[in-house]
């Protein structure tokens, strides 16, 4: 139904070699970057959050800064890897013109490509958190747990990857917006801040907005050594599914329509 098959295996993962090559293309340090960004940021926010505002978690015993640290980073590295995947997505046929124009490949591969790059970044963020959990002395088996979290997270990527890529063509303000509308859900999502300590109405939204559940998700197999809430994140799977099917439908109809806005 997807029309994709074990053909198309090879040119995804070389379409997903180009794209991280071309990421970091003329850079010294090269893939360095992408463990440097995240940590950059994840120590602004800690620092930022822990030190400065000494936010805590409440209804835990645990409240030092350090516990703060793991809940932090067990959330917010897999929303930079979100935003990552997306934004890469968003212009990856605008990027690859050239290629969309003389070559002959199915270009859905092209968004698919990019949001895999991003898993890059999220391994990153997930082994730091690792390390920071055995130092603390509590990983456990619960991490498996985050195994099918992560395969909903990245149905949910490729899902509005694909819708992203596609509109973009024909609208390119679209790849401009995307960083403000990310600042805005982040900033208006229980990622950086615990879901209790928010006003009702932002708990309310928060409960909703499928970022906070994948990253709840990822918190709860990760730190929290306990079941995610997985009727959520198959609902959220659920309506991913469907954008997929969706999105692949209106991408295959659009895309005759790329080259004359290349």
């Amino acid at each position: 139904m997807l029309g994709f098959d074990r053909r198309d295996v090879r040119p995804a993962l070389n379409l997903l070699a180009i794209t991280m090559r071309d990421r970091y293309l003329g850079s010294r340090l090269g893939m360095f970057w992408a463990i440097l960004n995240p940590l950059i940021v994840m120590f602004v926010f800690v620092f930022l959050y822990g030190f400065i505002f000494k936010i805590r978690l409440p209804g835990t015993a645990d409240s030092t800064t350090y516990a703060f640290a793991i809940w932090l980073i067990g959330g917010y590295g897999p929303w930079v890897a979100s935003t990552e995947a997306l934004g890469a997505a968003a212009s990856s046929v605008l990027g690859a013109a050239a290629m969309v124009k003389n070559v002959a490949f199915k270009t859905e591969l092209l968004p698919v490509a990019a949001v895999l790059s991003s898993v890059v970044t999220l391994a990153v963020t997930l082994t730091i958190l690792m390390v920071l959990l055995v130092l603390d002395g509590r990983p456990s088996l619960h991490a498996l747990l985050a195994v099918p979290v992560f395969f909903i997270h990245y149905l949910m990527l490729a899902s509005l990857g694909l819708v992203l890529a596609t509109f973009a063509v024909f609208f390119r303000d679209i790849v401009q917006i995307l960083p403000n509308v990310f600042m805005v859900i982040l900033l208006t999502s229980p990622i950086l801040l615990p879901i209790e300590s928010l006003p009702r109405a932002m708990r309310i939204a928060g409960s909703v907005n499928p970022f906070y559940i994948v990253a709840d998700g990822y918190r709860a197999a990760l730190v929290h050594q306990r079941m995610p809430d997985f009727a959520s994140l198959l609902v959220v799977g659920a309506i991913s599914a469907l954008v997929l099917v969706y999105g692949l439908r209106i991408f295959r109809r659009a895309k005759g329509h790329f080259e004359a806005y290349l």
